[in-house]
């Protein structure tokens, strides 16, 4: 592996209950018809609810038991050893994690990761962001972005 992008990752801090609550919400929602789950997306802060194709997909998958473990917290010293450029891409507001909480973090423990925090987008950010999510992937690593810091 040459490089990693992390894109509003779980395992940086114990799952929060607003993270379990926004996705029941979400679950929720996404049985409502089409037109009211379009409108509670934005009141419930998940933008994949707007998906119609994810919804199919989501729904067809209900009959499928299985079993979703919550990630462990990585330590400072478990990140410290990733051998290869991180760049990890934060929604802003995330029902997962503090952005800003873990962008301080990841900065005093690896200082050389790329951390982005994208205004405007929660926990569903390829969703909501699926442009600038594809264009940092397919361009990193690469030289820094003028007059971003990054």
């Amino acid at each position: 592996m040459a490089a990693l992008t992390l894109v509003d990752p779980g395992g940086f801090a114990p799952l929060p209950r607003r993270f379990v609550r926004w996705a029941l919400a979400g679950a929720i929602a996404s049985m409502l018809p089409r037109t009211l789950r379009h409108r509670m997306a934005g009141v419930v802060g998940n933008g994949a609810l707007r998906e119609d194709e994810l919804m199919r997909l989501m729904r067809a998958g209900w009959s499928f038991r299985r079993h979703v473990p919550i990630p462990p917290t990585y330590t400072d010293e478990q990140i410290r050893q990733v051998p290869v450029p991180v760049q990890v891409l934060l929604g802003a507001r995330s029902a997962l994690l503090d952005a800003q909480a873990l962008a301080a973090r990841l900065a005093g423990i690896a200082p050389s990761w790329r951390v982005e925090i994208v205004p405007g987008t929660g926990h569903s950010l390829p969703v909501e962001a699926p442009d600038l999510v594809a264009e940092r992937i397919l361009t990193f690593p690469g030289p820094a972005r003028p007059g971003t810091g990054q």
